[in-house]
């Protein structure tokens, strides 16, 4: 009975060495968590922009392979667990919104009045444009973000105006199928000009949006 016990300990003993040694041979394979700082930030309107296209879960996604943050800067008066619930809204994004403890879900809607995720009191009390433009340069600081590595996408040419206006250091893109008829002259160069079920209905595409963070800033 003794020798039984023995044995035991021993077969014991040795699985738990294995274990152990899985275990280190597994951490050592995949290394540390990646540290990298993030190569900046987009952010997208929620209405006219995300809601709509076909291609909008490739298009997050890919910015995050990319290392690019992936949030939202909308004016809704839906919440995000209505939002997350709609079959438009990219998997990928809902699962980044999480992971930063919702600080990159933004909705100005006075309804709401949410930067970081949080109830911001000091939103100004003006348009949606003036109101975006106030989170820009919060959200940007939140995040250890320049300003000139911000992707703003919007379908409204007066929000594109007021925060272009507001914090030219960022950039201010056109998204959505309204761009191809509403997109002012000054932004142009940047609106899209898409085919039929493009990402966003009409989005420029993930190259051309990390193409638009200053070169001196890409990894």
């Amino acid at each position: 009975m003794i020798l039984w016990w023995v044995v035991g300990l021993v077969v014991f003993g040795a699985l738990a060495a294995l274990s152990v040694a899985v275990a280190l041979t597994v951490t050592r394979t995949r290394g540390p968590p990646s540290t990298a700082p993030p190569r900046g930030i987009v952010l997208f309107d929620i209405e006219g922009v995300i809601s709509v296209g076909s291609e909008n879960g490739v298009l997050v996604a890919g910015l995050v392979e990319q290392g690019f943050l992936v949030g939202v800067l909308g004016s809704t008066d839906a919440s995000f667990s209505e939002l997350r619930s709609e079959i438009w809204f990219p998997a990928a994004l809902a699962k980044g919104i999480l992971d930063s403890g919702m600080r990159l879900f933004n909705n100005v809607h006075p309804s709401h009045n949410l930067v970081l995720g949080a109830r911001d009191e000091s939103l100004p009390n003006a348009g949606e444009g003036a109101r975006k433009a106030y989170a820009v340069p919060v959200i940007a600081a939140s995040f250890g973000i320049p300003l000139e590595a911000v992707v703003f996408v919007d379908d409204s040419a007066g929000v594109l105006r007021a925060v272009g206006a507001q914090v030219p250091a960022a950039r201010v893109v056109c998204g959505g199928p309204s761009c191809k008829v509403t997109a002012p002259d000054s932004f142009e160069a940047q609106s899209c000009v898409c085919p039929t079920n493009a990402a966003l209905g009409c989005c420029p595409s993930r190259e051309m949006l990390a193409s638009l963070i200053a070169p001196s800033l890409k990894s």
